[in-house]
This record gives structure tokens, C-alpha cells and sequence, in this order.
């Protein structure tokens, strides 16, 4: 089932609606998705839930979009990357994620990355508008108007500009891209990752960590001691292991239960620091 057909019979789009999209489908190329969140008339999260549907292939959710990491453009050269339409994610142990919005083509790349690089490729679906601004930003590509738009309005805080040329774009106004330049101080797990993999000082790797956790909400924070008084319902784990802990990192989410998405992006920073403390070994004396 096509995706204007299955927004229909959902009752997202009507009649009307439906027939003029059809109509307009030819002008409008491979990129209907983008065109139906530009018209307004269907939502993102809507969206997002019928490519999944139409496709058979989860969707692409904010916390595996927080873990977004440049090191893995390694797996895929810019021409290959842009020829079928894939753009990778993140890698989290011999998961490799990949991002697309036409897996037919994608799926041909499974096999030759489990050859070449002993990893286990995983699809998830996206609407083109986002798939674009994941390549730009591991690529540097272009990207055409509608879809930075689009990436600003309803993804904020993956936006970013691959070029310096490149600005916010000027029709939104001046309290919203500063609504947003704020929202930026808050990393995504990838960035973090990045800025902590430029450090090769333990006092410096540590203070990168502690600053950026204390930016997260509920704040998140390290210690080199096992913290007390925490509620069941609060969030602790021992880095690397629970048998030799060097660290706790914890969050008592403002005296509130900590919701998934929350604790799953904790959950998935404490697995991608595991590698780091390889790094350094005296970290214990720190």
C-alpha cells in the first residue's frame, strides 16, 4: 500500500486532499513525504508512523537520532551513500544503523557491509527531508530549501548547517532560531561522544563529561563515589562495570520518575562510554 493510500484509509488525508496530491505527484517527484509535512497536512510523528508502515521498517526515533555519530561515514563513501539513498546513524556494538527512505535500495548494502566490515546492518525509516540532512551533515552535501526548512521546523535539534555559508533559514522568526541556538547547548549523544574522543587529558574528558551531562534534562551527573538517597525509580549506572565501578552516572530526574525516552538515552550514552574508558586507564586516579 502507498503511502497517500494509507494515510487516506487512516482518514489523515481526504478525498480531496488525496486526489490533489495525485495529481500533483508527477511535479513533485520521489519526495511526496517532504511536500505533505510542507502543505501541513499531515504531522511528523504521523508521517513517520505510515513510511514505517507503508515500508516495513521501524522508524527512526529521537533517541537513536541522539546517537548520531560522524565516525561511521567510515562504512559508506559519500557516492555510495548518496547513490542508494543510506545514510548511517550510529554503531552500537556490531549494530550498525542506517537511515533511509527508500529501502529497496538500501537493503542491497547489507551484505557487502557484513563482509567488509563484520557488523550487522539495521534499517529505519525516515521521511527524505531528514535522510538528506543526516547525509549533509556526515557528507557536507547541499541541501535544497524545503528541505532545511523542513529540518528546522519539526527537528531542531539535529539541525545543522554543513557549510558556514549556510544559515538559519530567514523566514522563521528571530525568537525562534533563538529559541533554538539555546536548545544547541544541549548535546545529542553523538557530539558528545565527538568532543570527548578529541580529549587526551582524563581531567579535561572528565570536565567535557560533567558539563554536558549538567546541560541534559533532568541533569545527569558523574560521580567518582556511589551517590545515596537515590529512589528506586531514579536512574544509576557504574561505568565501566557494576564488579570495578571508576564512575557513577545518575539522574534523579527533579524528583519525578524518569520517562523511557529519557532513560533510554542515559541507557545508550552509558553503553557508547564503555570503549572510552579503554583510553584511559588511570582514570581511576583522576
Amino acid at each position: 500500500m502507498d503511502l497517500i493510500t494509507l494515510l487516506s484509509s487512516r482518514g489523515v488525508l481526504d478525498s480531496n486532499q488525496a486526489r490533489l496530491i495525485r495529481q500533483r505527484q508527477g511535479a513533485l517527484g520521489g519526495a511526496v513525504a517532504d511536500h505533505l509535512l510542507e502543505m501541513g497536512l499531515v504531522s511528523y510523528s504521523v508521517l513517520q508512523r505510515a513510511l514505517a508502515e507503508s515500508m516495513g521498517y521501524p522508524p527512526l526515533d529521537g533517541v537513536e537520532l541522539d546517537l548520531a555519530d560522524r565516525s561511521v561515514r567510515r562504512f559508506l563513501s559519500s557516492k555510495i551513500a548518496h547513490r542508494y539513498r543510506v545514510a548511517p546513524l550510529c554503531l552500537v556494538g556490531r549494530r550498525l544503523l542506517l537511515v533511509t527512505s527508500d529501502p529497496s535500495k538500501a537493503e542491497a548494502l547489507f551484505v557487502s557491509l557484513h563482509r567488509a566490515h563484520q557488523v550487522q546492518p539495521e534499517l529505519r525509516v525516515a521521511a527524505p527531508f531528514l535522510v538528506d540532512s543526516i547525509l549533509a551533515w556526515l557528507y557536507g552535501s547541499q541541501l535544497n530549501e524545503m528541505t532545511q526548512n523542513l529540518c528546522f521546523r519539526l527537528t531542531p535539534r539535529f539541525y545543522r548547517s554543513p557549510l558556514p555559508s549556510q544559515s538559519v533559514p530567514v523566514n522563521e522568526s528571530e525568537n525562534q532560531i533563538t529559541q533554538v541556538n539555546k536548545g544547541t547547548v544541549v548535546s545529542g549523544l553523538g557530539q558528545l561522544m565527538e568532543q570527548l574522543r578529541a580529549c587526551e587529558d582524563v581531567g579535561t574528558w572528565l570536565d567535557e563529561l560533567r558539563m554536558n551531562l549538567a546541560s541534559w534534562s533532568p541533569r545527569a551527573e558523574v560521580s567518582r563515589h556511589r551517590p545515596r538517597g537515590l529512589r528506586n525509580q531514579d536512574f544509576l549506572a557504574a561505568i565501566p562495570n557494576a564488579e570495578r565501578p571508576l564512575l557513577w552516572i545518575y539522574s534523579q530526574g527533579s524528583g519525578r520518575r524518569l520517562d523511557r525516552v529519557r532513560r533510554k538515552r542515559l541507557e545508550s550514552l552509558v553503553r557508547l562510554l564503555q570503549p572510552e574508558f579503554h583510553r584511559f586507564m588511570v582514570l581511576g586516579k583522576a
